[in-house]
């Protein structure tokens, strides 16, 4: 058949058989799992219409003073899990990381293994040592707003 695709070939007679399959069968309403946060969100009428969503809890956004275009504050590099090398040929001083977050404000503490780091800011620059590292980003308060958890391999900077 030339030009045809799955939503004008498939998805009709999928439909088609699904609906003559239960015909005779109501619907079974699913409960959600305990898990899951059912929560009402809402955009301005240029976006979209309110609407629930649902979300893994924990993972649901903080509504308050949120605006359109808002977001949950997170680490965006390194992503949880990254293996960095570190190049012997390289100065140290030359193979910075930089650490990214997605958050509101730019007065946000950086933690490093615990430890808060000098600088502030959505970007800062580091110098890799070889390790493992939990790296956090906190509020004013020093309530852990994100983590993710990197190792750096080769010898490093001291």
């Amino acid at each position: 058949m030339w030009n045809v695709s799955g939503v004008t070939g498939a998805a009709p007679i999928w439909m088609e058989m699904m609906d003559f399959l239960h015909r005779d069968v109501p619907s079974i309403k699913q409960e959600a799992s305990s898990g899951l946060v059912r929560k009402k969100i809402e955009f301005s009428r240029s976006v979209a219409a309110s609407r629930d969503e649902w979300f893994i809890r924990g993972t649901e956004p903080n509504l308050q003073n949120q605006g359109t275009g808002e977001f949950n504050p997170r680490i965006l590099y390194p992503p949880s899990g990254t293996v960095l090398a570190v190049d012997p040929d390289i100065p140290p001083e030359l193979q910075k990381v930089f650490f990214v977050s997605q958050v509101h404000e730019d007065h946000c503490q950086w933690l490093l293994n615990g430890a808060t780091l000098k600088m502030t800011g959505r970007t800062i620059p580091w110098i890799p040592k070889a390790g493992k590292y939990h790296l956090a980003i906190a509020d004013e308060d020093e309530k852990v707003l994100d983590y993710v958890y990197f190792e750096v391999r080769g010898s490093g900077a001291d």
